[in-house]
Parts: structure tokens; C-alpha cells; sequence
């Protein structure tokens, strides 16, 4: 306030009104010359914009230069010249930028191209204004002069009212600076008693803090100065303050509380300085022995209060004091080495040799910015990853850039502040006080620091650990995965590529925790347009096999590389710490001697619910999604309408971003109808949108099946690489999510968020005290929550003897309605396990993963339950305090609270089970040959069924012939009371020709059904076709994905197909008969004709599926023929099949199965049965989903079909259940056989034998 008031009062006393402005400009043309020389060495700008810019800075500098020669002031014919240059600078086209600079930045561009026009802008108004009649040299004038002369001349003309504004405006400014400056009363906070001033009063309690300032070598002996100034304090004050003493080359130093240039210097940005006075000796001491600090570790200096490269849960920089030892009395000073370039800025004031060298030096780190030097650079080891010499802490303070403006301000115009400030006749009272004279001979109370001081404490370096998994890692169970998040948004991410993304429960894309197939997530498709073969980014869904796949976790990133006709292919997966959106940056590198054109194509099923109302019933969830493509922002935007008053809509944003120039006018397309983009009885390993010539259609609006997808062409160039960037977010708004849509389709805004991403990461372990170490394994413990493997279960024993339900766990206060993990624990020495499991627990929850954790206290009852305590201790201390005895949060029990029958249905119910200790993950082998290639021929042992079939066209014919109204799909009986489908496959791409979607029969007696479709597709229900279901209903249209399914092997040819048109397709045409209570598929290939009927008894809870072969070849055939069933037992596959448990009979052909966890249906007992006549039949079972299909396999491709000659006779509790069951025979030539499978479900074991016995016959069933 008082050096404004007095530069005031000097600038309008000052001779020459406009005698600066000259300067101001060269300033800022220089200045913009700066800047884009900078870009232009930085390849960032285009040499046309370069050039326009230098050429007319460069002309306005020559004119202002020849002004300057001539000593002319700046008139009216020079600004109008100046303008027109002006204005074609600020012309300069700077949209070419946009792809290199970020918005931000692109309007600081802005900003300085267009300042030289506005100065001088104003500058003709003004000039203008104080042209007056008498052509009077205003330059020979002070404002205050003018304004006398023209108040008495040309009064009420332009430019006396200008001056009269300028008097008004200045004598405004004075008098509210006057007013401030008296009252602020400085003697609130005075401690008369003591004669110093407290740092603080504490309004809560109604006291002063008890510390106070007491050292002159402090940055508050300003405020001391204007305090006694003022009158406010006596002059005592100023001799209270301590002067103690340290020695450093011999020479007497005042000693600071930090040591900081912040201390000392600050004051003297208005104080002024006598030589030889303590005062002015300490200046120069302190910058001599920061920068022989600095030079002792061949480092730059400069140490001041400053930010530091540590930052907090919301990604802000932290703040202290960084000094020098010996020059502070605080401790520890040597610990940390951070270099304030503020600190040096003030230096410039009492050492400016050294101190310019040094500000190049910090130049050189990096340093410098765009807005000027940033904070700090930070060197101290522990604050960095263990490779790293140092961080930039990359901010900008206003107070320090302040401080630095002033700074520069006394060392360039001749102490202009400093003048300022004493200019004021009470400051210039009290400068005796500055001359204190250095107290030679004086005892020194303070030693100069011992070396050992001088030298930093032990402290490591953070470590920054990246786990690996590689290409025989992809089938490993549960998949490896990794979850990133920022606290509100979430995205799962595993080795093979699948997974999701949420918003506080709202799931974006879909996915299932299935941990055999594990078949959904965001992916990419890669197609090399020179031989139209294609790859996936990650392994699935193509799971083509790639010459090399390795993929690390990082702690705020997943990345993954491949190689495949040597295209690298690199995926770096992070989420926004800023907003909620994942983004996946695919790096496309051609290794090849040829140019190579390739496609891009991404893909996401649209959920945008929350998972299990979705699952309910998927395709009506997806009747309330529409889709829109923002052309502008390469963005696909989807709203998900409220169904009620209470919903808000809800939003998902699919972008683009590239970093290459786009050379064709329109190579962005998109898709958002998923048949558009699988196909019709295709897969995701082949979807039709990858077929040659295929092209996305462009769907818009209100689809049936919503996805998001963009495809982007480019071209690489031998050795070259592009960059492209998907982005998956959720917003609560259209303007929400446009705004994300416009930010994230810029490269420069995608790379900006992976750097803080993998900031973020580190910063999230350190708020949560968390080990990198620690976090890879709480990631793998994560697999387990994620998804049903049974390695951590329970024993079979409680697996099997539960016979509770969901509703009994809530006694408990446990909700049943997410994993559950249990600790059991009975000495104090596995107190540290349970911390670490509360820290993973905290972990989990931050990352987005919903489980319960209950601590179970197994210890001998006693008075004094120490163990106990110690448990409520460690929750209490923990960050999982406020979820304490909540849902989804963390409960202790001792045992023997806990009723035996409880008891295991705990045990039971736990995805994981640790007893007195955690796993070493470790140790679990983790390592097998992957085999879930999709094209494994060269691995297989049996092949699907390809040869063409004779006469399939003259049969296909005469079928069509005899059905009415046929539609190029099927058509009626002659009677009209049978739909025949005839299905045949395409001659160009070898897949089926089906409906465009599943026509299906729903055949049911009242307590017991299913639902079949052309494909042989479908479920099966008792009871109840929601709540119990026995098979799994996939609700999708599409897919139409099976849950049963038959299979042929000829054991001779070694080829397999289905007897229906799925899911493995034979080589001829399928006849489908939808009629009455029944279905039949007619088939004839391999020289084997089949005939398989479906139907239910009008009055019993049986399924019986009649599958009747003939040998129509000359010679027997050894055959296999397999029943594949899906175990549901539920309402929903991933939540109620880890509770089925199943035996076998003794020979092998029935399954029985039965879940006591299924609430209303639990204890009723499901059956599957082969029955098959011949004497030479031998048959084998397996309870094992995951042995029959293979990881990361599918029903078209299983593995126990393709590679494995038998079943293997195996009953697993606990894991991933199914019904498989083979029936291995020979068939004579000209020998027919009916096999009969049986499906169904009973209140108990012996009344499912009794249905069994009844339908054992072929006739009966018959």
C-alpha cells in the first residue's frame, strides 16, 4: 500500500506522460519473439505462422528503434504506422496449432499476438483526447501540470476531462491506501510483556498462539518496521528481536529459523540497505553460503519456502520450508534438497553475477515455463523414484512470481520499490533503525555446522515397481488384473484385455465375472488392409496368436505390447485423475521394410446400469439407451433415460484422439447397433464388421443393441509410428459430457493425463501408506474377489454342509451382497496380517472394488481379550474406521459368538478363506502354455467338420419347395401347424444364414420349461423361469449365446460338429422344426444321418432331448457324442453357481447337482442323464466348466471337444460347475441308435432317481 501510493504520486509528478510506452512495446514484442522462437525449436510451430510473426515484431521493433534514435516520443503518425503491423500480427492463423498445443496455451498464444494492437489502441484514444488547439508539447508536462493547464483552458474539452479522470483516479487510489494503512492496527497482536509480536490469534479458543516472532533475520521484521512506523509499537520492539549469531567463513551471520532466502531477502524488496551495517553483511553471507552449499553437491541453489514434489489425494503440491544447515536453527535442513528459483530472483538484489549464472544453470534443468520459472525443482531422494536425478515442480505461485517481479523491478530500474517505500515520511523516520552497525568481537552462541549436519539423512528413494505377465500367462485362473481409479471412476483391466469401467456403482460397458470364458470388455481391432488379417490390441476377444505379448502393471497405468506381422502393437491404459473417463493409447509401430494400411477399430457394449439390474434382463436395459455421434468432437455420446421421477438420465462418452495429420476428408466412421457390427450368429472373435470391404454403417439414435465403436485408417511408413487415444467416461449431463467429448479429442490433452496419471498412482499409495510391493499384491488378491476361483475357499466339508441362506448372514450385519473375505486369526503375532488386510481393503474400496472383510477372533476366551482390543485398535487407526460394522465395510466376531451352523455359512459363503495367515502369491504356479488361440488348429487333436457337402443345394431346394410362405429363412408346414427354418451356410463366408434374430419355441408344462431357437440355443427353468433357473438365459439377440449344447466326434476322422446349427456348425444345411410342444433339428453330414427332438412331458419337471443317429456309410463309425448343461441353479449364473454342488452315479451317466444357497429352491435336486442302449458304450463325465471349455474359450471351440480324448471323471465343489457328459460307442454300418438325455429337477435325490427310472426307457419317452 504505501510503495502504490507513492508510485502514484510520483507517476503523475513525473515529466513526460507517454515517455515509457515505446519501451513497454519493445517489451512485448520481444517477448512474442521469445515465445515462438522457443515453439519453433520445440518443432511445434509451422514455419508460415514462424515467419508472419517474426516479420512483423521485426518491423515494429525497427520502428520503434529509429523513434528512439530520433528521441521522438511516441505520435500520432508512428501508432498508426505501428497499428497496421499490429493488426497483422494479430491476424496470425494459429488453428494449425491446435493439434500440438492444448487450449490453454493456445489462448496465451493468443494472448500475446494481440497485446502490441491493444496497447496500442488505447494509446491513439488517449493521445487523441490530449491533442488540444494550442498544439501545447504535452510531453514537457507533468500529468499534474496538464491538469492545471488544461482545467484553466480548455475546460470541459476531451482531454481535460481525461486528466480530470486520471487526478480523480489517482487521488482515489491514495486515499484508500492512506485509509488502509491506518487502520491496520499492528497492536492487537502485540505482546507488550514480552515486546514481540504472537504469529497468530486463534478465534476458536479466544487466545493468542504461543509462539511468537522473535528473530530480526525473519521476514516479519517488515512488519516490525511499519509497526513501529506507524506508531503502532515502540521502537523497543525493534531491539527485542534476537540477534543471534553464527560464524561462516569468518564472518558474523545472523541466524534465520529456516534458513531460507525468503527470510532473509523478502524486506529488502522495500527496506533499504546500508553497507557495512549487520543488516546488509548477512545479505551477502547467506547467498555466498547457499551457493557454496549448492556447489559442495555440484548442484544448483537457491532455498526458500517452496512447493515440493510430494502431493496429496486431490494432486495438489505440498508446501514448506526448504533452508541450508548452519543458517537455520531448525533441524533436519540437510534431509531434503529443493531449489526455489524465486529464491535466486531475489538474490539478483545483492549478488547478481553469480546469481544470473545460477538462473541459467536452473534454465538448463528445466526450470523455466511458459509463465516464467516454475516453484521448485526438488532433488531429495526420497521424494523421487529411485532412477530419477530430480522432479520439476511444475506450478506457478502468485507471491513468488510477485516477489520475483519486484525483485527484477529494484535490480533493473534502480531500486524503484525500495524508493517507493521510503519516499514515505514515516518509513524515512525510522531508517536509523536499518543501520545497525556488525558487532565485531562479539561471542558467537551459535557454532558453524559440523559436517555432519551438511549431509543428508539415510532416507531411500520411493520404488516404483512394474510387475510383469507374458504370453503363458494369458490362461492362467483367476486372469491377472488390475484395477485404476481416480475415487469416482473405476476401470478393471486384466492380462488378456477384458474388463469394465464404473461410476460409483453405474457400470459403463458390459462384462461378466466369468472366470472360464471371461469374454467381455473395451477392445480394439487391428486389420492390416495389405492381407486383411486382423488382431486385437490385447488377447481377446480375436486371440490371435502373436509373436511376442507382454503386458506390466504400473501403479497409475496398464501397458501391454504385441507383435503381429511385425506391426507392434502398444496399449497404455490410465484413468483421468481430472475426470471420469478412461483412456486407452494405442501405439501402432511398422517394423517392416513396406508401407502398411492399417484399421483401427474399437468396441463396447453399452450398459451404462448398474450391473445386476442389467443382468435381470439385458435387452429391456437396453431399450432406454440413445446414442448420438458428435461429429465436431470425434466423440459417440450415449443417454440412458430415467425410467422414473427419481432417476436422472446418464451419460457415456466414447472419444478419439490422433496425433498424426489426417490427409483424407472423411476416415472416421462409427457404429453404434451391435448386429450391425457381429453379425448375425457370429462371435467376437469374428464379427462381420471385420469381413472384407465391410464398412461401419453408422447407426444413430434409438438402436435395438447399443454399442459404441469409431474405425480410423492410417498409414505407416517403414519404422514409423502414430499414436491413437480412446477414451470410455461418464458423465451426470449432455453439457458434462460434451465438454469431456471437446477435451479428450485432443493428443496433447491425452498425454497430459497419462503424466498425472502415473502421478496419481504414487500419490494414492503414499495417502493410503502404501507400499508399491503392497499394492501389486493387493491387485492379485483382487483376482479372488473379482471372480469364483475356489483356491482360497472353503473346505469341501462346509462347502457341502451349508444349508443356510443369504438372509441368515444378515445377523451378522453382513449384506451377502458382495465378496465376502474371511481372516481367522487367534495369536497376536497375526496382528500385522489383519493391518495389511485392512489396508487392502482400503485399497479396494478407493479402487472401485466392493467386498466385505470379517475378521474372525478364534483366540481362547479370557477376562481380558487382548487380541480382541488389538483387532478394535487396528480398525480404529485405520482408514476403514468409517465403515466399521457397515455394508461393504469391515466386522469382528470372536467364535465362540458365532453358532456353528453360522459358522459355515460363513466359511461357505467367503470367496476367500485365510487361516492365521495370508497366501505367498508367489509360490502359486502361475505359468501354463496358452491354448485359447482362436485359430489353434496346429494345437488341436480334433477339428470341426469343414468339407463341403454334395447336393446340398437340390436338397436345400426340395425342402423349400414344400413350405408355405417362405421368407429366404423358413416358412409353414402344409398343415400349418409346423414353423420349418432351413439353415445353410454362406458360400462366401462359410457362417450360417440366420434369421435376423433368434426364432424361438418356449415349450413348458406348468411347473417346468425351456426356450429353444433355430440354433439349438436357449435355457431351461423349474419352477420358477426368473428365480431358478437351471441353465443360463443369454437374452441376446445377436450371439444368441448357447448354455447347452451337443456335440459329434467321429473318433476315426477326428472331426466334430453339433447336431443343430450350433455351436459348432456342420458342413450341410440344418432342418428346424419350431412346432406343438416340441423341436427337432434334422441334420446329415460325415455319412451320418441325425435327427434330435426336444420336448417336455405334459406332466413331469423333464427335459428329454432325443438325439437318433443312422451309419448311412459303409463301414462303423466309432463316435462320441456330448451333453454340455451350464449349472445356474438361480437367478444369475455369476452369483449362484459357486453354491452348486454336485455327485455322480456309479456308472458315470448322471449328474446330480443342488444348491442350498438358492433361498426359496434351495435343497432341490437337479439331474442330468445320458441313457444310451448300446452294449459298447462307455461314458464319462466332467463337473468342471473349465476343464470342458478351456480358459478363455468358448462352446465353438471347447477344449476337452478339440484336444482331449475322454471327459475326465472328475466331481469339483466350489469352482466354475457344468454338466458334461459323453457317451463313446460304436455304429455299425447301416446301425441306427437313439440316445435319449434327460434334464430335469426334484425336491429330493430319490424322487429325481424315480423321474430318471420312469423315462429310462427310449419307448416311454417316446
Amino acid at each position: 500500500l504505501i510503495v502504490t501510493k507513492e508510485g502514484i504520486k510520483q507517476a503523475m509528478s513525473q515529466k513526460g506522460v507517454y515517455k515509457n510506452f515505446n519501451k513497454g512495446l519493445q517489451d512485448t514484442l520481444l517477448t512474442i519473439q521469445g515465445i515462438f522462437v522457443n515453439y519453433k525449436n520445440g518443432n511445434l510451430i509451422p514455419s508460415p505462422i514462424y515467419d508472419q510473426i517474426q516479420h512483423f515484431t521485426i518491423k515494429m521493433l525497427d520502428q520503434l528503434s529509429k523513434a528512439e534514435e530520433q528521441g521522438d516520443s511516441p505520435g500520432f503518425d508512428l501508432l498508426k504506422d505501428l497499428k497496421k503491423d499490429a493488426v497483422e500480427l494479430c491476424a496470425t492463423n494459429l488453428l494449425p496449432l491446435g493439434s500440438t498445443v492444448d487450449d490453454r496455451m493456445m489462448g496465451n498464444l493468443l494472448f500475446w499476438i494481440e497485446s502490441p494492437l491493444k496497447h496500442i489502441e488505447k494509446a491513439l484514444d488517449e493521445y487523441k483526447c490530449l491533442l488540444n488547439p494550442s498544439n501545447l508539447e504535452t510531453d514537457d508536462y507533468s500529468a499534474e501540470e496538464l491538469s492545471v493547464l488544461f482545467r484553466e483552458s480548455y475546460q470541459n474539452q476531451p482531454c481535460d476531462q481525461l486528466l480530470e479522470k486520471w487526478q480523480r483516479q489517482s487521488l482515489e487510489i491514495i486515499m484508500l491506501s492512506e485509509t488502509m494503512l491506518d487502520e491496520m492496527d499492528f497492536s492487537f497482536l502485540y505482546l507488550e510483556k514480552r515486546g514481540l509480536f504472537s504469529i497468530g490469534y486463534n478465534l476458536d479458543i479466544a487466545q493468542f498462539d504461543k509462539s511468537t516472532y522473535d528473530l530480526l533475520a525473519s521476514e516479519a521484521r517488515i512488519a516490525s518496521f511499519i509497526a513501529i512506523s506507524k506508531g503502532d509499537v515502540p521502537v523497543e520492539h525493534w531491539f527485542r528481536l534476537s540477534r543471534r549469531l553464527t560464524s561462516i567463513n569468518g564472518e558474523e551471520t545472523l541466524l534465520s529459523w529456516g534458513g531460507t532466502m525468503f527470510e532473509y531477502l523478502m524486506p529488502l524488496l522495500f527496506l533499504k540497505s546500508y553497507p557495512d551495517t549487520l543488516i546488509s553483511h548477512t545479505y551477502q553471507n547467506v547467498i555466498d553460503w547457499q551457493k557454496k552449499y549448492g556447489d559442495n553437491r555440484e548442484l544448483v541453489w537457491g532455498f526458500s519456502e517452496s512447493a515440493y514434489y510430494f502431493l496429496n489425494i486431490e494432486m495438489h503440491y505440498q508446501y514448506r520450508t526448504f533452508g541450508v544447515p548452519g543458517l537455520g536453527l531448525k533441524r533436519g535442513l540437510a534431509d531434503e534438497y529443493v531449489v526455489a528459483p524465486y529464491a535466486s530472483m531475489l538474490a539478483l538484489m545483492v549478488e547478481s553475477k553469480n546469481t544470473i549464472q545460477n538462473l541459467l544453470e536452473i534454465e538448463k534443468t528445466g526450470g523455466l515455463g511458459v509463465m516464467g520459472f516454475y516453484d521448485a525443482i526438488d532433488y531429495t531422494p526420497s521424494h523421487l523414484n529411485t532412477e530419477e536425478p530430480f522432479k520439476i515442480v511444475k506450478s506457478y505461485m502468485v507471491h513468488h512470481h510477485g516477489m520475483s517481479l519486484l525483485a527484477l523491478d529494484n535490480f533493473l530500474n534502480g531500486w524503484t520499490i525500495s524508493n517507493n517505500f521510503h519516499a514515505d515520511l514515516r518509513i524515512k523516520s525510522c531508517e536509523l533503525l536499518l543501520q545497525e552497525r556488525i558487532p565485531r568481537g562479539q561471542p558467537i552462541k551459535e557454532p558453524h555446522p559440523i559436517d555432519a549436519e551438511l549431509e543428508p539423512g539415510e532416507k531411500a528413494s520411493v520404488q516404483n515397481i512394474a510387475e510383469h505377465s507374458g504370453i503363458n500367462e494369458l490362461d492362467i485362473s483367476p486372469p491377472r488384473l488390475h484395477t485404476l481409479s481416480n475415487g469416482d471412476f473405476s476401470t478393471m483391466i486384466t492380462h488378456g484385455g477384458t474388463g469394465y469401467c464404473s461410476s460409483r456403482g453405474i457400470v459403463l460397458n458390459a462384462w461378466k465375472p466369468d472366470i472360464t470364458t471371461d469374454p467381455l470388455g473395451l477392445f480394439f481391432y487391428i486389420k492390416d488392409l495389405e492381407n486383411d488379417k486382423y488382431w486385437s490390441a490385447m488377447h481377446q476377444p480375436v486371440k490371435r496368436r502373436p509373436d511376442r505379448y507382454d503386458t506390466w502393471f504400473h501403479n497409475g497405468k496398464v501397458v501391454c505390447s504385441r507383435v503381429d506381422e511385425w506391426i507392434e502393437t502398444t496399449t497404455e491404459i490410465c484413468v483421468s485423475p481430472d475426470h471420469q473417463i478412461e483412456l486407452r493409447k494405442l501405439t501402432l509401430t511398422n517394423y517392416s521394410d513396406r508401407q502398411r494400411t492399417l484399421e483401427i477399430t474399437s468396441y463396447a457394449e453399452v450398459v451404462l446400469n448398474r450391473l445386476p439390474d442389467h443382468n435381470s434382463h439385458p435387452a429391456f436395459s437396453k431399450l432406454f439407451i440413445e446414442t448420438e455421434y458428435l461429429e465436431e468432437h470425434h466423440a459417440i455420446i450415449a443417454k440412458r433415460r430415467p425410467r422414473s421421477k427419481e432417476e436422472n438420465p446418464k451419460w457415456l462418452i466414447h472419444t478419439l484422439a490422433f496425433n498424426f495429420q489426417d490427409d483424407q476428408s472423411d476416415t472416421v466412421s462409427f457404429e453404434t447397433e451391435r448386429s450391425n457390427f457381429i453379425g448375425k450368429g457370429r462371435s467376437m472373435s469374428n464379427p462381420e464388421a471385420m469381413d472384407n470391404g465391410n464398412t461401419l454403417r453408422g447407426f444413430q439414435g434409438n438402436v435395438s443393441d447399443p454399442i459404441v465403436s469409431f474405425r480410423k485408417q492410417i498409414t505407416l511408413l517403414p519404422g514409423e509410428k502414430a499414436q491413437i487415444t480412446f477414451g470410455l467416461g461418464y458423465a451426470d449431463s449432455r453439457e458434462a459430457a460434451i465438454y469431456m467429448a471437446d477435451m479428450y479429442d485432443s493428443q496433447l490433452s491425452v498425454n497430459r493425463t497419462f503424466d498425472l496419471a502415473s502421478i496419481y498412482g504414487l500419490v494414492e499409495l503414499n495417502h493410503l501408506n502404501i507400499k508399491t510391493a503392497q499394492a501389486h499384491y493387493f491387485q492379485k488378491l483382487a483376482s479372488y474377489i473379482f471372480y469364483a476361483d475356489p483356491t482360497y475357499r472353503a473346505d469341501e466339508y462346509h462347502l457341502l454342509k451349508n444349508a443356510k441362506k443369504q438372509q441368515d448372514l444378515w445377523a451378522y450385519g453382513i449384506s451377502g451382497d458382495f465378496p465376502l473375505i474371511v481372516y481367522r486369526i487367534n495369536e497376536t503375532n497375526q496382528l500385522k496380517q489383519v493391518k495389511l488386510l485392512l489396508k487392502a481393503h482400503s485399497f479396494w474400496r478407493k479402487r472401485g472394488i466392493e467386498s466385505e472383510l470379517l475378521i474372525i477372533n478364534e483366540h481362547a476366551p479370557g477376562y481380558i481379550d487382548e487380541i480382541q482390543e488389538s483387532i478394535q485398535v487396528a480398525i480404529e487407526s485405520s482408514l476403514e474406521r468409517d465403515v466399521f460394522n457397515k455394508r461393504g465395510g469391515i466386522f469382528i466376531y470372536r467364535a465362540d459368538k458365532i453358532q456353528e451352523e453360522d459358522m459355515t455359512l460363513l466359511l461357505s459363503v467367503a470367496h476367500a478363506v485365510f487361516n492365521k495367515k495370508l497366501p505367498d502369491l508367489t509360490k502359486l504356479k502361475k505359468q501354463t502354455e496358452t491354448k485359447s488361440w482362436y485359430k489353434s488348429d496346429e494345437d488341436a487333436v480334433y477339428h470341426p467338420l469343414t468339407e463341403d457337402h454334395e447336393g446340398l443345394n437340390t436338397v436345400y431346394q426340395e425342402k423349400k419347395e414344400r413350405l408355405q410362405f417362405f421368407n429366404g429363412y423358413g416358412g409353414f408346414s402344409e398343415d400349418g401347424r409346423e414353423y420349418h427354418i432351413l439353415v445353410k451356410n454362406d458360400p462366401e463366408t462359410k457362417f450360417p444364414v440366420l434369421p435376423p434374430v433368434p426364432w424361438i419355441n418356449v415349450i413348458a408344462n406348468p411347473k417346468f420349461g425351456f426356450t429353444v431357437s433355430e440354433r439349438a440355443a436357449g435355457y431351461t427353468w423349474s419352477e420358477n423361469s426368473r428365480e431358478n433357473k437351471l441353465t443360463t438365459w443369454s437374452n441376446d439377440p445377436v450371439i444368441d449365446t448357447h448354455s447347452e449344447a451337443f456335440y459329434i466326434r467321429d473318433e476315426n476322422r477326428m472331426k466334430y460338429w453339433s447336431p443343430a446349427p450350433g455351436p459348432v456348425v456342420g458342413n450341410s444345411f440344418y432342418h428346424v422344426i419350431h412346432g406343438f410342444g416340441f423341436t427337432s433339428f434334422e441334420h446329415s453330414s460325415n455319412q451320418l444321418e441325425q435327427k434330435l427332438v426336444q420336448f417336455v412331458p405334459e406332466n413331469d419337471a423333464v427335459k428329454i432331448s432325443k438325439l437318433s443317429l443312422h451309419n448311412k456309410g459303409n463301414s462303423p463309425m466309432k463316435l462320441s457324442v456330448f451333453r454340455y448343461l451350464d449349472r445356474v441353479l438361480g437367478v444369475e449364473r455369476s452369483a449362484s453357481s459357486r453354491f452348486v454342488y454336485q455327485e455322480v452315479s456309479d456308472n458315470g451317466n448322471i449328474l446330480f447337482a443342488k444348491n442350498n444357497y438358492n433361498n426359496e429352491f434351495a435343497g432341490r435336486v437337479v439331474f442330468s442323464v445320458v441313457i444310451n442302449p448300446l452294449q459298447n458304450n462307455q461314458y464319462r463325465f466332467t463337473t468342471d466348466r473349465q476343464a470342458f471349455l478351456g480358459r478363455n474359450r468358448s462352446l465353438r471351440q471347447p477344449f476337452a471337444i478339440a484336444s482331449e480324448k475322454n471327459l475326465d471323471n472328475k466331481v469339483l465343489n466350489g469352482g466354475d460347475p457344468c454338466s458334461a457328459l459323453q457317451s463313446t460307442f460304436q455304429l455299425e454300418a447301416g446301425e441306427s441308435v437313439s440316445i435319449l438325455f434327460l434334464e430335469g429337477e426334484s425336491n429330493s435325490k430319490a424322487e429325481a432317481e424315480k423321474t430318471i427310472h420312469q423315462y429310462f426307457d427310449s419307448e416311454k419317452a417316446d
